[in-house]
């Protein structure tokens, strides 16, 4: 039995929503991953900044540059690592949008095509029925 033309528009244009969906999707993952690390990048800076603001105020505070310690001033060293976090937050707030934009897309089109899936469902059962009844009034005659 071949399809009605009539599924098979609404299957072709089924594809490029389902593949845009498997899109959102892996960009979904990525921006999740991306959000982990920079949520393990704001965990180690708070755990730094929270330490630094034990030491005394004559401590020495080193900065690791390639494989030598250098000598930093402790406020700058604080300035840098609070700079630091607040740039980490701003890229976790655009994270956040990002992915709840990716979301919402990824939502809106799963109703698209669940909503044109069930037409085609709807259209065949349709399509199956026009077939019977021909063939019933084909055998009755």
């Amino acid at each position: 039995m071949a399809a009605h033309p009539d599924i098979l528009k609404m299957r072709d244009q089924l594809t490029p929503i389902i593949n845009e969906i498997q899109a959102l999707g892996e960009k979904k993952g990525k921006l999740i991953d991306s959000r982990r690390q920079l949520d393990g990048q704001k965990n180690e800076n708070e755990l730094v900044l929270e330490e630094m603001g034990k030491l005394e105020s004559d401590a020495m505070v080193y900065k690791l540059i390639g494989p030598a310690l250098v000598p930093q001033d402790q406020a700058d060293a604080k300035n840098v690592v609070s700079n630091r976090l607040e740039y980490i937050n701003g890229e976790l707030k655009r994270t956040d949008a990002s992915l709840s934009e990716v979301s919402r897309k990824q939502t809106e089109l799963e109703g698209k095509a669940r909503q044109l899936y069930q037409k085609m469902m709807d259209r065949q059962a349709e399509y199956r029925q026009q077939q019977q009844a021909q063939a019933q009034a084909a055998a009755n005659e």
